[in-house]
């Protein structure tokens, strides 16, 4: 009787693998279905009805783990996706309409926080994404229309954030952005180039005004803590130095200001495209249309030429002599 029962069972053990990757007269997959790879490991296997997928779908890694499943809602169109790390941690969960990326998508860290949410339409960035650190922090935020951000931008950065608005993949509208809750630029962009009346603040101070023409630079006001606070454009700032702990500054007119914040600060404010330290010793800062070349003195010394001229003269040590070269040569082509 034993032997009966064995023999039945064996009998039986090919008609399994009958059971499943079964095609109807029309060429179309129907019921289970289990895919194998050429060293016989599992890659996915899933029901078919009339070719189509229904049901949950399940893929797997090499080692046997679960990679992602798909649970398909319409007439194997449209799927919800689960996406797994080889050691069972969830990745990534979304949506599939005719096998493009569909709906929101959230995708997760390895220690299982959400940090990317993003909107999709057919394969395609539409609508809001967001960016999260791992403490649940909101990082960013942007707004998309076909894979082109569009639309209101939140940037957090270290010590406050930025908002602004993007139009075809361009800054486009007000920008602005905040330290410590305080305002501390803002301006306007237009096709993704600066235009306009641009202001920037250091606490409650306006310090720096600038005046752009879609993304040429026009002017550049900076605010000088003399006796008496005062504005003054960068086209009027011949030289800066320091001394003690304020900065000496020369007018193209030849007038001395004495600025009561230290030389690299004012440094930052007026910028570097249109000055440059030339003497270490002195620690001199000029536009670059005063470095003229070099002179020499009665005794045959070598100095930098200046207009407008100093009340001293500035001797070039090698490094320095490089640099108003590479000047003299730029100004040249």
């Amino acid at each position: 009787m034993k032997t009966k029962i064995i023999v039945a069972a064996l009998v039986c053990l090919p008609l399994v693998g009958v059971a499943q990757n079964k095609m109807d007269s029309q060429g179309r997959r129907q019921g289970k279905w289990v895919k194998v790879d050429k060293n016989d490991r599992k890659v996915y296997e899933g029901t078919f009805k009339d070719g189509k997928e229904t049901g949950t779908f399940t893929y797997y890694y090499g080692d046997g783990s679960v990679r992602m499943k798909n649970t398909f809602l319409v007439d194997g169109k449209y799927c919800q996706h689960e996406a797994y790390s080889k050691d069972g941690k969830l990745m990534a969960t979304g949506f599939y309409n005719q096998k493009n990326r569909d709906s929101v998508w959230n995708i997760y860290s390895e220690k299982g926080h959400l940090i990317k949410s993003v909107s999709y339409k057919l394969g395609t960035k539409t609508g809001k994404s967001v960016l999260f650190s791992e403490k649940g922090d909101t990082i960013e935020i942007q707004y998309w229309n076909d894979d082109k951000k569009h639309g209101y931008w939140y940037r957090k950065l270290p010590n406050g954030y930025l908002v602004g608005n993007y139009a075809d993949n361009q800054l486009n509208g007000k920008y602005e952005d905040y330290v410590n809750g305080k305002i501390a630029t803002e301006g306007n962009y237009a096709d993704g180039l600066k235009t306009g009346q641009w202001k920037h603040y250091k606490g409650n101070n306006l310090e720096v005004v600038e005046k752009w023409n879609y993304g040429t630079l026009i002017d550049r006001k900076v605010l000088l803590y003399s006796d008496k606070p005062q504005m003054i454009s960068i086209n009027d700032i011949a030289y800066f130095y320091p001394k003690g702990q304020n900065t000496i500054v020369i007018t193209m007119q030849g007038e001395t200001i004495v600025d009561k914040e230290s030389s690299q600060d004012l440094f930052d404010k007026v910028g570097t495209e249109y000055f440059v330290t030339i003497n270490k010793e002195k620690k001199l800062t000029a536009a670059y249309r005063c470095i003229k070349g070099f002179e020499k003195d009665e005794e045959g010394n070598e100095y930098i030429s200046l207009s407008p001229k100093l009340s001293f003269n500035l001797y070039p040590d090698d490094d320095c002599r490089k640099l108003v070269q590479s000047i003299i040569r730029q100004g040249m082509e």
